[in-house]
């Protein structure tokens, strides 16, 4: 049994309204007067049933000391953890594919996939702190841009010389990164021994193959040592007089709020297209016709899931391990980080059919995915309180369109 069973049904179609704003969806109901006027009731509804009320205490004023002591445990406990683990892990993944086109076989295959799924786990975790160097010549387009431009991709398997790092380069974002290598590895159009002949017969798919990787690779490492070589310093002694990047030492932790305001709205975003809330809100959709799998990100593979719940894991690794949460507590916002603790362990615990959410959608399974789309957008809402709760205004959020 889903959780969805024990959720009352107006509070999660009063939670999907609240996220139209971010999903761009509520152009649904403009030209149908009945459907806008129950979407006002659904939202005066939202305002009360879907907002937690825990933080009606005072803005806390965090002393020099607390901010000093939260940078320095936001950077060595959170962020220079989280961007060695993803180096290492997209240094496992290219040796897996070395390995993977020395000898392609159902078995190479397999362990090829499998370090593809666990180096973008370890990327989606850090993309909570996905600010600084990350942002230095786009290097976050590059290692993650989706949709894949496929006709570029096509270009460059059926061009007549072998694919270089040049070529690579020169195709731009949409033939590289992880959903390049997934565009490779995954196909659920053709079965195993189809995508295989592929690899033996073509050796431009194995050039393909190792030279984006190689790209993904060079582009981690240069953000991690960028953390290592400077700015993880920058971080952590932010306001001195010394320190140019962050004059002012509340800079860095609105960044680091605005960074995880944003990966909060952005994971219930990541369900809204392929959901289609708008017109199933809007009663114009009742039998779920408009949801569309093909919307999802990482569906060629069936790992949407485990996107989003890397993504919440690293929510959870900012909050706790960063300090945020200790923090509330030291400021009488203790309800509110109980609040936070127990809605992140919610989306945690979401019981899906099975771990492919492509294959669910497929089947009109959208139970389990509207669940963990309404009870992560409440995760958002807490997360504006938490910053509001420590007097801390959220820095830029890149999903604004600002």
């Amino acid at each position: 049994m889903t959780l969805f069973s024990t959720i009352n049904r107006g509070l999660l179609l009063s939670a999907l309204l609240v996220s139209a704003t971010y999903a761009d969806t509520e152009s649904a109901t403009k030209t149908d007067p009945a459907a806008q006027a129950n979407t006002t009731l659904i939202e005066t509804a939202a305002t009360q049933a879907a907002t937690p009320s825990a933080t009606e205490a005072q803005p806390a004023s965090l002393s020099k000391a607390q901010i000093q002591q939260l940078l320095a445990q936001l950077t060595q406990r959170v962020i220079l953890p989280l961007y060695e683990q993803a180096e290492n892990q997209a240094l496992a993944m290219q040796k897996q594919l070395d390995t993977f086109c020395a000898t392609p076989n159902a078995d190479t295959l397999k362990a090829a996939r499998n370090s593809w799924i666990a180096a973008l786990g370890a990327w989606q975790q850090a993309e909570v702190v996905m600010f600084g160097p990350a942002l230095e010549k786009q290097r976050d387009l590059h290692i993650y841009f989706r949709p894949v431009k496929k006709r570029v991709i096509k270009l460059l398997l059926n061009q007549e010389t072998p694919i270089t790092l040049e070529n690579l380069e020169f195709a731009g974002v949409g033939a590289q990164g992880f959903a390049t290598l997934e565009y490779l590895l995954f196909d659920r159009d053709v079965n195993e021994a189809e995508l295989l002949k592929r690899f033996t017969d073509d050796t431009r798919y194995c050039e393909h193959l190792k030279g984006t990787t190689s790209l993904l690779v060079r582009d981690i490492q240069a953000i991690n040592q960028d953390w290592k070589q400077g700015y993880a310093d920058s971080m952590i002694k932010a306001g001195s007089a010394d320190d140019a990047v962050f004059p002012d030492a509340m800079q860095p932790l609105e960044t680091v709020l605005g960074k995880l305001d944003q990966i909060t709205e952005t994971v219930p975003n990541k369900l809204s297209n392929a959901l289609a809330s708008g017109n199933y809100l809007a009663g114009k959709d009742p039998k779920r016709e408009k949801v569309n799998a093909h919307k999802l990100e990482a569906w060629r593979s069936g790992h949407t899931l485990n996107n989003l719940q890397a993504n919440i894991t690293g929510i959870k690794i900012l909050l706790d391990d960063g300090g945020f949460l200790a923090a509330l507590e030291t400021q009488g916002q203790k309800a509110l980080a109980t609040q936070i603790r127990s809605q992140i362990e919610l989306v945690q615990a979401i019981d899906f059919a099975s771990d492919d959410l492509f294959q669910q959608l497929q089947d009109k399974q959208t139970q389990a995915a509207d669940t963990f789309y309404a009870e992560s957008l409440k995760l958002s809402q807490l997360i504006k309180q938490l910053s509001s709760a420590l007097g801390i205004q959220l820095g830029f959020n890149d999903s604004d369109g600002d």
